[in-house]
């Protein structure tokens, strides 16, 4: 099979049809090779602990971001084939990946199956999140990659049909998915077995809409939660870690998730408005319930150079106060303690905050892409935050 350079830089010029050139069906593909670094400097005016804020010094940083990554696509028969995508990061330490692996059945034009680690069907443009260029800003928004899970390990369909213009796309899938998850300073494992999910998109001309549903049972166990507590008392004494040995028999690691996630992309000529609604739900006292709102307009200023201004809305809270938020059961001096834990949680993860956006995209080049990127916080706290990105990556 012939190998070629992956030349993922030419796709930011042409944003309005990027998601019909990436093979987001993941059919035959060559092999494909890219690489990409990118190097950018920050700022900002007040520390934000806010869910879009970042933990950045104030004052000018150079920060380094690295990808390598090999794609194998590969067609045993008119109707089989088989796929598998290769990532090392240097958030990671380059340590080697298999994000995705899967083979593929054409049932016939209508109907494909596919089994194997798959990607997780959260949202619009979920198969772009480790190509970070797709989007013209310096990385992926928050509001649309904060979903623990990336990939599922099972079965998918895809049924299409058309209606005049509009082609109608069904998905489903069933299986376990595993990722790390970070809370704060701490990362653990997370699996959420028996996970299930299904979507509808309607698509015409280069527009697209996408409504989905997704729910599973997730497995934490005691370290998981241990590690997610490790984050907190970083920030704050409120919830001291001293607490868990007595409450950990009060915590119950297994908890189901749900999420909700709405989006559309209208195109007009040279111009483009993209919207993603998500909503994230917890069936606990201590993960935050996450509801996250993107909208991005943008549009070719010339060939190779592109504006977009964007606005996203964080909003954070947890099920302190509910009737079932407090164990049953639970003795008089452990409820003491279980309180002003989550009350450390409450003053850490809770919000309610807004950040809106100017970047711009210049194509200098095959082989080279530069972006700046200003955004400006509102944490609702008179806690604000400015950014400013500049990235140059190199792909080949």
């Amino acid at each position: 099979m012939k190998s070629q350079f992956f030349i993922i830089a030419t796709l930011i010029s042409q944003q309005a049809v990027a998601a019909e050139q990436y093979p987001t069906d993941y059919k035959s593909q060559p092999s494909r090779f890219f690489s990409q670094q990118s190097y950018s400097e920050s700022t900002l005016s007040n520390q934000s602990l806010s869910g879009l804020a970042e933990k950045y010094e104030n004052d000018f940083s150079v920060r380094q971001d690295g990808k390598r990554g090999i794609w194998v696509g590969a067609k045993v028969t008119e109707q089989l084939s088989g796929s598998m995508y290769v990532l090392s990061r240097s958030s990671r330490e380059y340590k080697t990946e298999l994000p995705l692996a899967f083979t593929s059945y054409q049932i016939n034009n209508a109907l494909r199956l596919r089994a194997g680690r798959l990607p997780y069907p959260l949202k619009i443009y979920n198969d772009f999140r480790d190509l970070g260029y797709i989007y013209p800003s310096n990385k992926t928004p928050r509001a649309t990659t904060f979903a623990p899970m990336q990939t599922i390990q099972g079965l998918d369909f895809q049924y299409s049909f058309s209606t005049g213009s509009v082609l109608h796309e069904l998905k489903g899938y069933l299986g376990s998915a595993c990722d790390d998850y970070t809370f704060s300073d701490g990362t653990f494992g997370l699996l959420a077995s028996d996970a299930w999910g299904f979507s509808y998109e309607p698509k015409w001309s280069h527009n697209r809409l996408s409504m989905a549903y997704h729910q599973g049972e997730t497995d934490f166990t005691m370290s998981d939660v241990i590690s997610m507590y490790e984050g907190i008392s970083t920030y704050s004494n409120i919830a001291p870690l001293s607490y868990l040995p007595g409450l950990a028999q009060y915590i119950e690691p297994e908890d189901e998730l749900s999420l909700l996630s709405l989006g559309g992309r209208m195109d007009f000529d040279s111009l483009y408005l993209l919207g993603e609604y998500n909503q994230l739900r917890w069936d606990n006292e201590y993960q935050p319930q996450r509801r996250r709102l993107h909208l991005m307009l943008g549009g070719d200023v010339t060939d190779s150079l592109q504006l977009y201004t964007s606005y996203e809305h964080v909003n954070d809270s947890l099920l302190v106060g509910q009737p079932d938020s407090r164990p049953a059961g639970m003795a008089l001096s452990a409820s003491y303690q279980f309180d002003e834990m989550l009350t450390g949680l409450r003053t850490i993860v809770e919000g309610d905050s807004a950040l809106t956006g100017l970047f711009m995209s210049w194509d200098v080049s095959r082989l080279f892409n530069v972006k700046a990127h200003f955004n400006h916080l509102d944490s609702g706290a008179g806690d604000d935050q400015s950014l400013v990105r500049l990235s140059i990556d190199s792909l080949f």
